[in-house]
């Protein structure tokens, strides 16, 4: 069992009950089937552990999904920004983030995390817009409205849709993308 393993399923947890009250150490141990003793080889403590989970948020996470994103569509940019779409949409990432940025308003560390967080996803959205041929102001513009959209979306899911998901997120992407846009993803 590594420092990992403990990571992941506590962003699993974080995921499940929506804030950070469910991750207890014995919460984690059960769920992954190990000793406190294991738990404790690897953290100093439940506040060691949540410094790991924000480590981890800030960089790895993001890092490791978007060059996942990037093998899967071998760079095209126009997958590219429709995966990240379908991984935010069909993931636990936006339940975290939620969570996330909950915790930010209360620890300076968190915001930091979610800060790089932004930055990493900043990056990756609006490198794929420049290469659908938008400038690097347009694309950064743009990159911000779908990071905006990503972050709202999953606050309103209590609020009734008049379609199915599927469609909300097609009538989102022909209502708010200019048609040069939409042209440039959809080629």
């Amino acid at each position: 069992m590594s420092d990992r393993d403990f990571i992941n399923e506590a962003f699993e947890i974080i995921a499940e009950s929506g804030s950070y009250d469910g991750l207890t150490i014995d919460n984690l141990c059960t769920r992954l089937n190990v000793s406190k003793g294991s738990f404790y080889w690897h953290f100093k403590g439940r506040a060691g552990l949540i410094e790991a989970v924000v480590g981890a948020w800030s960089g790895r996470l993001h890092e490791n999904i978007y060059s996942d994103i990037d093998a899967q569509t071998g760079g095209e940019p126009e997958l590219g920004i429709a995966q990240v779409i379908e991984v935010w949409s069909n993931s636990n990432i936006s339940r975290i983030d939620r969570v996330m940025r909950n915790l930010a308003c209360k620890d300076e560390n968190v915001q930091q995390a979610v800060a790089q967080a932004d930055q990493l996803l900043l990056g990756f959205l609006k490198s794929k817009l420049i290469g659908i041929g938008l400038a690097s102001d347009e694309a950064q513009r743009w990159a911000r409205l779908l990071i905006a959209i990503g972050i709202a979306q999953p606050q309103l899911a209590h609020l009734p849709m008049p379609g199915t998901e599927l469609e909300e997120r097609l009538w989102m992407f022909e209502t708010l993308m200019p048609k040069s846009l939409r042209d440039a993803l959809i080629r």
